[in-house]
């Protein structure tokens, strides 16, 4: 489960004013006074929205080269947006029509609106879910998941700040998220209990079933060095048989820079190679030079060095790679099962204001199947997303920091899962 890498996608997010008293008027008794959803019983209100949805537009602009101080979308006229579009750059080509550049802020608006409403409303399923399997996680424990990550994130503590005011974020706002990245793996952990024990029934089905998955097919190991055409082969197959090493053939010669890296090595399975360098390595015998064999990418000089027989792994050899199979399987059918009831149950207790439904709404459109998310939506559960960090590195902030990151959610699609390690400055997961 992962937060969805397109939350903080090429958007920017809603910063609603003037909207609200219209949006929030019809929302009727289901819904609080000032709130834009409800999740259970627990309100989103409208200031969490506003806060994310300022930090997420200031992220992706910032992301696209903006300065830190840009214009969010501002419905209904989107005024600030347009002139912030439209001013004018150095050598810069002609401007297109205002109504144009007034419809991508909209279009902007709504599109960050909908991703923001997806993020506010996910984690709050993600905290629900983890009461109904009482998963508790102490303050002391989230902070010290912050402060490690914090620490392999940022050189120093100036880093940090300059990440939080560009990023628009505050420490809380950083150790929430944070927490729903803990409470996603616990969830996720919680799941797969019980589904990693592996009978030896399932190990004997699977190894049948999968036989030639254990096998190898019969194999020859060369040298071999690939000259540019024939002329120049017969130049190679003379110094090879006047006894000069091979490997210094194959570095003056070869024009295969992939076996030549390798010395010449290079092993001939049936139907994966030249058929006529395949036919003259499987007629040659151990030690024999070769050539030239003309094929598509030239001519090839080679040595044989091994025969290598057909083999089949046995059951007691495949044992243990079978459970491994077996069992991230079992843990991938119980994450499918999971997802698809996690939505059904939470959705069920979703509402939304008019103007923020999205599809994880009660009220709101129908969308891909439970457990599917919308193109453009979620990662593998358990990868981290990539967010800039100081310097614009990627992965730069603490897992669940990066102003591109969200917190993680269980609609996306699950087994595919990445590592948990929290992204380190030099942007790797």
């Amino acid at each position: 489960m992962s937060a969805p890498t397109s939350l903080f996608a090429r958007r920017s997010l809603l910063a609603v004013g003037a909207v609200a008293a219209a949006v929030l008027a019809g929302c009727g008794n289901d819904i609080p006074p000032n709130s834009v959803a409800k999740a259970h019983d627990s309100p989103i209100e409208k200031t969490s929205f506003d806060r994310w949805f300022g930090t997420v537009a200031r992220a992706q602009q910032q992301s696209l080269g903006a300065p830190a101080a840009t214009t969010v979308p501002d419905p209904p006229n989107f005024d600030k947006c347009v002139a912030a579009k439209r001013r004018p750059q150095p050598g810069g080509r002609g401007l297109p029509p205002v109504e144009q550049t007034r419809q991508e802020c909209r279009n902007e608006f709504e599109s960050l609106k909908g991703r923001v409403m997806q993020f506010l409303i996910n984690a709050e399923w993600i905290e629900q879910e983890g009461d109904e399997r009482d998963i508790e996680l102490t303050e002391e424990e989230v902070r010290r998941n912050f402060d490690d990550q914090k620490r392999k994130a940022f050189p120093n503590d100036q880093l940090y700040r300059q990440f939080l005011a560009q990023s628009g974020q505050s420490e809380e706002d950083i150790l929430y998220r944070v927490r729903l990245d803990m409470l996603v793996n616990a969830v996720q952990k919680n799941v797969v209990e019980g589904k990693r024990e592996v009978s030896d029934q399932e190990v004997r089905d699977y190894y049948n079933r999968n036989r030639a998955r254990f096998g190898q097919p019969e194999r020859r190991e060369l040298r071999v060095v690939l000259a540019d055409d024939e002329t120049e082969a017969r130049k190679v197959k003379k110094a090879l048989d006047d006894g000069r090493p091979i490997e210094r053939v194959v570095q003056r010669y070869s024009i295969d820079e992939s076996s030549k890296r390798e010395g010449g090595k290079l092993t001939v399975t049936r139907g994966q190679q030249d058929r006529a360098l395949e036919e003259a390595a499987f007629k040659a015998r151990p030690g024999e030079i070769v050539g030239p064999v003309k094929t598509d990418f030239g001519a090839y000089v080679f040595r044989l060095e091994r025969a290598l027989p057909a083999m089949q792994r046995n059951l007691p050899q495949a044992t243990e790679e079978i459970k491994q199979i077996v069992r991230s399987q079992k843990e991938q059918r119980a994450l499918e099962e999971f997802v698809r009831d996690f939505e059904r149950r939470h959705k069920e207790e979703t509402l939304c204001a008019p103007g923020y439904v999205v599809r994880e709404c009660k009220n709101g459109p129908k969308g891909p199947p439970p457990g599917q998310p919308q193109p453009g939506q979620g990662g593998p559960p358990g990868q981290q997303p990539p967010g800039p960090g100081p310097g614009g590195q990627p992965g730069g902030g603490p897992q669940g920091t990066g102003p591109e990151g969200g917190p993680p959610t269980p609609s996306d699609p699950p087994g595919q899962g990445g590592s948990d390690a929290p992204p380190g400055p030099e942007g790797g997961e």
